[in-house]
């Protein structure tokens, strides 16, 4: 469990006019750093292609309950959440794709 200093700085490092991205998780608006971007991945057969990995980092605490299948709208696009990583710290990684 991360200090309470850290989970009340989180809020500050996360600011839309810096980093950060609004987004709207269960009805409620969270901040984020989203990330879409297309990445290399290697297939079995030896080629590569390339494909898009969406994802959002954030507090942890702004997604208490959170399930594969929910969604999380960005500038009006939804992705719907495949995985995620809560390593403890206060934040949490979250992969999703485009719905």
């Amino acid at each position: 469990m991360p200090g309470s200093f850290l989970t009340t700085d989180l809020t500050k490092i996360l600011k839309t006019t810096e980093i950060a991205s609004m987004a709207t998780y269960d009805g409620t608006l969270v901040l984020g750093v989203f990330d879409d971007e297309d990445n290399e991945v290697q297939m079995g057969d030896g080629t590569i292609r390339v494909m898009r990995q969406c994802s959002f980092t954030g507090r942890a605490e702004d997604f208490p309950d959170i399930a594969e299948g929910q969604t999380v709208v960005i500038d009006a696009v939804t992705y719907v959440i495949h995985s995620w990583m809560d390593d403890g710290t206060g934040m949490i990684d979250i992969e999703m794709e485009k719905q």
